[in-house]
């Protein structure tokens, strides 16, 4: 809520790290991004059905298009461990996004692309440092090794600098989580090839199905050490995900006469912003900007 340079000199102090580049997004844009190179293929740890969209993933490589994956990325309710399997989920998605963008059949239509998304999105990577890394990417053909980190913590009530009047639900960091993604942002930084979260070919893909709403009758496994005890008052959980909302990113994104935004979110539930902000030699995506789960997601390019 207090801009993007506010949110990554935030995440730089906590993980003492430097993020050379950010690249934010509203919803309607990720659907639009996503639609407009014909889906991407993520993984699913679970199969679950979303309250968001009504849809059943599968366990495993899901084809989904831009409502899916939106879906997808914001479901915490029907996850065994709330906040943080979000977290995951949306790295899965930017791990999805950044295969589809990278292959040969995409990127050789980036000028179209870029074309369909022009002002509907924030970075602070200039025209020149967006057709540099494209040509190289043309240039090489090279596969992304991508590997994903969740901060892990404690749930518990505390003050907060935004709203000082209350005790709110928040995440108390784990120390060594902190340092463990530091140095593995580090390691990527130094050239240092990580393991991949994800298979390298996926196989075996399904199509998400359309179901019947799932009750809300409060099934959520909790867990200690993540987000999914939280007691405090959720707008989304009493409010119907169909009913159409502002989109609060709305007021912070340059305005497109033809970007209708039409969301269904608000930032106790959703966090926010997505934010992909990415260090130096390595795509670093924050926690998409989630207060209560900083996540980082460390994507190395390497020559096939």
């Amino acid at each position: 809520i207090y801009g993007i340079e506010m949110t990554q000199s935030t995440i730089e102090d906590l993980l003492d790290i430097n993020i050379d580049y950010y690249f934010r997004v509203n919803f309607t844009t990720l659907e639009n991004v996503i639609d407009s190179i014909g889906g991407v293929d993520v993984y699913s740890q679970y199969s679950f059905v979303s309250y968001i969209g009504n849809y059943q993933f599968y366990e495993g490589y899901n084809h989904m298009n831009g409502e899916q994956a939106l879906g997808f990325a914001r479901e915490r309710k029907s996850l065994p461990n709330g906040d943080t399997s979000r977290a995951e989920n949306q790295q899965a998605v930017i791990d999805g996004i950044i295969r589809k963008l990278t292959s040969s059949t995409i990127i050789s239509k980036y000028n179209s692309l870029l074309n369909s998304i022009k002002n509907t999105f924030q970075t602070n990577m200039s025209d020149s440092d967006v057709t540099n890394l494209i040509k190289m990417q043309l240039e090489d053909n090279a596969k992304w090794n991508i590997t994903s980190y969740v901060l892990e913590g404690t749930g518990a009530y505390n003050y907060t600098y935004s709203y000082q009047g209350q005790e709110l639900y928040v995440m108390e960091p784990d120390t060594d989580s902190i340092s463990t993604a530091h140095d593995m942002i580090n390691a990527v930084a130094d050239g240092e090839k990580l393991e991949s979260s994800y298979d390298e070919d996926a196989s075996n893909i399904k199509n998400p199905d359309k179901v019947t709403p799932p009750s809300n009758n409060g099934n959520n496994n909790s867990n200690n050490n993540t987000n999914n005890n939280d007691t405090s008052t959720d707008n989304e959980d009493t409010t119907n995900d169909e009913e159409t909302t502002t989109d609060p990113l709305e007021p912070f994104l340059p305005t497109d006469d033809n970007d209708n935004t039409n969301d269904n979110t608000n930032d106790n539930e959703d966090g926010g912003d997505n934010n992909n902000q990415n260090n130096d030699e390595e795509n670093s995506s924050g926690d998409n900007n989630n207060n209560n789960n900083d996540q980082n997601n460390s994507s190395n390019n390497e020559p096939t």
